[in-house]
């Protein structure tokens, strides 16, 4: 007979390995109206907050269009103070569908770094000016951060300190002159890609675009193409202005070079296409993202009902201006309507699990979670268990995969086997080298949908003086052991841990759960201890009350030895309770 801390080691070092390595909106219903979202500034440089209907003008394929509602959106509105007081914890898992982070009342910016636009070192300036801002956002502010063309680094919106963090990872890798027209175009495809995975949020998003510069036209639409294996024509900036109008999308093009103070054409193509205007941050004498923090404080959304002959999701050219003198309005040039008559953000159509691993786009038809936990494996390789389910438990999985990205962009994958997909949630696991590492899980249903969710980890293990601590694992022991990513009616969570080393007769080890990372414990719990096959391997245990918990989200914390021992280590994990 087992006990549970048996089966938990069963699950941290027996999951099957299976590994491969290579290298790297939603449609309203037709009759709907058709919403455009767009920033009106002032003489003052401040958002306007009493604008009326009548002073907008809106042309649409060369048409006036009247009105049927125009709303103002405060950042500030979108929370009650009591939450904006408190700072969201780390996310215990990414998703696809509702937010992984904390209920925040923030907005969401999202800064994407054209990394292959930079020498080495040459974007030092455009990461100085992304980190100082985020240094004056509250927590309760959401940041997202992308690398493009390739998403070597992808930080879904979270809290800004993560994304502090995660743009140390961020470097240069200019690519040579022959190459640019290639890179152009595959950044344009990464920009219009993230605009259509962010094309169902609830509120606009400010997409924030850093770039050493891109490559202009080589022809015009329309026109016969040069026979160049990068042929970069106007309609692929054009597609970008329609998934940034279609999203709602507020867009900000910023031109970071260190060493260029000259306006690049490809960049203002972009910003022609995005209604946005190019900042040579060199140039600027003051961090240009505090006056876009001002600017997007307050934003507006209009509709108007379209012709039926329109809703044919057809790009179409799309001005709208404010007739309120020395009145600014940032709005995109082009704008789509879908057929089922809501806009269409022209995104790619899901393929199989596998086909979704190799792209940026957050497709979201089939709501996914995921999560990861670093374990030890032989010599200096990391075990990554990947943790993954549906959203919805209904949902019947007809295959799902889990791709692993180390921080030079390569690819290891483990397929779930066919007789595995019933069991909720998912594991997989992948053996990486030490270092940030993104994890992105897809999978399709019965019913045709696909979905592909993202989570990102430093795969490491924590120092505790002579020894060495895997991360903390969540779970319930009900008939066995089983890893959870939220909780709901459970009415206890074990929390586990992997312990390496050879502990002394005696050694300092507490379990506790606290509102915040440093907090006051609300739940101390006694530590259990088991060995393994390995003798300096120890699985360590404790579990926690959850029956009178409230809903919301706290901190789990395993800390181990002290300064007696050679030093004082800790692992933490959100838990997350839902109603």
């Amino acid at each position: 007979m087992k006990t549970a801390l048996q089966r938990t080691a069963i699950v941290l070092a027996s999951v099957g390995v299976a590994v491969v390595g290579s290298a790297l909106g939603a449609q309203a219903p037709a009759g709907d109206p058709v919403s455009v979202s767009f920033v009106a500034i002032g003489r003052d440089g401040k958002p306007l907050g009493d604008l009326k209907s009548d002073e907008v003008q809106l042309r649409v394929g060369g048409k006036q269009r009247a009105l049927k509602s125009l709303t103002r959106i405060d950042a500030a509105a979108s929370g009650d103070a009591t939450a904006a007081a408190a700072a969201p914890l780390s996310a215990p898992y990414g998703s696809n569908g509702q937010s992984a982070a904390s209920p925040a009342s923030g907005r969401t910016f999202f800064f994407v770094i054209n990394d292959t636009s930079f020498r080495p070192g040459n974007e030092r300036l455009a990461k100085q000016s992304i980190d100082q801002f985020l240094g004056t956002l509250p927590p309760t502010e959401r940041v997202g951060l992308i690398t493009a063309p390739q998403p070597t680094v992808r930080i879904e919106p979270t809290t800004p300190a993560e994304v502090r963090t995660a743009l140390a990872r961020v470097a240069g890798v200019a690519m040579r002159e022959d190459e640019v027209a290639c890179r152009t175009r595959d950044t344009l495809d990464s920009l219009r890609s993230l605009f259509s995975s962010i094309a169902a949020a609830r509120t606009p998003t400010t997409v924030v675009f850093f770039s050493g510069g891109l490559s202009g036209t080589t022809r015009t639409a329309g026109q016969m193409g040069t026979g160049t294996q990068c042929d970069l024509a106007s309609e692929h900036f054009m597609n970008v202005g329609v998934a940034a109008g279609t999203a709602g999308a507020h867009v900000y093009v910023i031109q970071g070079d260190i060493n260029v103070t000259q306006r690049s054409e490809g960049l203002e193509n972009l910003a022609g296409v995005v209604g946005s205007q190019v900042v040579v941050l060199a140039a600027s004498p003051e961090n240009p993202l505090n006056k876009i923090a001002l600017e997007t404080s307050s934003s507006y959304v209009a509709t108007f009902d379209p012709e039926p002959s329109e809703r044919n999701g057809q790009s179409q050219r799309m001005e709208l201006k404010l007739t309120r003198p020395e009145a600014t309005a940032r709005a995109s040039s082009q704008l789509s309507i879908a057929r089922g008559g809501g806009a269409s953000a022209g995104g790619k159509k899901p393929g199989n699990p596998r086909d979704m691993l190799r792209d940026a786009t957050a497709y979201r038809d089939l709501p996914l979670r995921v999560a990861a936990f670093v374990s030890r494996d032989t010599g200096e390789k990391l075990k990554l268990v990947v943790v993954g389910e549906p959203i919805e438990p209904t949902t019947k999985l007809t295959g799902a995969v889990a791709g692993v990205y180390d921080g030079k962009g390569r690819l290891s994958q483990s397929t779930v086997q066919p007789d595995a997909l019933g069991s909720m949630p998912m594991m997989l696991a992948v053996v990486v080298e030490p270092g940030p590492q993104r994890i992105r899980f897809a999978a399709s249903d019965a019913s045709g949908r696909s979905g592909a969710a993202d989570y990102e980890i430093n795969a490491s293990l924590a120092t505790a003086g002579s020894f060495k601590m895997s991360t903390l694992l969540l779970g319930t022991n009900q008939g066995g052991f089983k890893p959870m990513l939220e909780f709901k009616n459970e009415p206890a969570a074990l929390a586990t841990f992997e312990l390496y080393g050879k502990p002394p007769t005696s050694l300092p080890l507490r379990l506790e759960l606290a509102a915040t990372p440093d907090g006051p414990p609300l739940q101390q719990v006694p530590p259990s201890g088991s060995g393994t096959k390995d003798p300096d391997r120890f699985i360590i245990s404790g579990t926690f009350d959850l029956s009178a918990l409230a809903p919301g989200d706290y901190v789990v914390r395993a800390t181990v030895g002290s300064a007696e021992t050679g030093g004082e280590g800790r692992v933490m994990r959100t838990l997350r309770k839902v109603k």
